[in-house]
């Protein structure tokens, strides 16, 4: 299975640098979304293994939806050298923190942030007419993003998860057309993906914390303020120095 998945994603352009959407869910499995809307899809117990051969044979640049995905790979034991974080990007892109994928998405196709669908049930109340559409597609017909599929839904099977990962794809193109387009920004490029680059950062460090010498640590801070004050509570060890 895998050379056969490696020789198809060779096949589709897919290369060291390429964009590759990427969705992922333990014990489901993973999609891949590629250009033109193609995705494949993956069952797996063990979908971080298969990233990890990706990206040991091809080393894409992963399309992200946000660092929860790359939470995901370190929390297998795999890590990525690059990715396009949606999120991250789109704050970037239009300021302000909330990168939820429904905000993405909305504001990526000039929709209005206050008519955002939502779960709430059905009543005379709450007449939602698109809420009965196709629950395996994740647009509805006016465009937003279903919001059962925005808050999770996307992770309940295999299909699912590439669909989500084509929809990252085409959010991600979106933004990188959006990114291009401005002239008044030669570095936007750059800095999207300098910013993607921090969120596996991020994902990584709050896995396995900041590495770092304390008596590096305080000779720097000592450098700078003088040597540490010492009281009582000082072991003898400390005293010593």
């Amino acid at each position: 299975m895998v050379p056969r998945l490696i020789d198809a994603l060779r096949a589709a352009g897919v290369e060291r640098g390429a964009r590759l959407a990427l969705a992922v869910q333990p014990d489901v499995g993973l999609g891949l979304g590629l250009a033109h809307g193609e995705t494949i899809v993956c069952s797996a117990t063990d979908p971080g293994a298969l990233v990890g051969v990706i990206e040991a044979e091809l080393q894409p640049r992963w399309v992200m939806w946000s660092q929860a995905t790359a939470a995901v790979l370190v929390a297998a034991g795999v890590r990525v050298a690059t990715c396009w974080d949606i999120a991250a990007v789109h704050r970037l892109l239009f300021g302000g923190w909330r990168a939820d994928p429904a905000r993405v998405w909305a504001l990526l196709n000039a929709l209005p942030l206050d008519a955002l669908p939502t779960e709430a049930p059905l009543d005379l109340f709450n007449l939602d007419p698109l809420a009965d559409g196709d629950p395996e597609e994740p647009v509805r017909a006016d465009g937003y993003l279903r919001p059962d599929w925005a808050s999770g839904a996307w992770a309940t099977s295999p299909t699912r998860l590439a669909r989500w990962a084509a929809l990252g794809a085409v959010a991600a193109d979106r933004q990188h057309a959006a990114l291009v387009a401005l002239a008044d920004s030669p570095h936007a490029l750059l800095t999207a993906r300098a910013e993607s680059t921090i969120e596996l950062l991020c994902a990584e460090l709050s896995a396995d914390g900041l590495p770092m010498r304390r008596d590096v640590a305080e000779a720097v801070i000592a450098d700078i303020f003088g040597p540490r004050p010492r009281d009582e509570r000082d072991t003898d060890e400390q005293r010593r120095r």
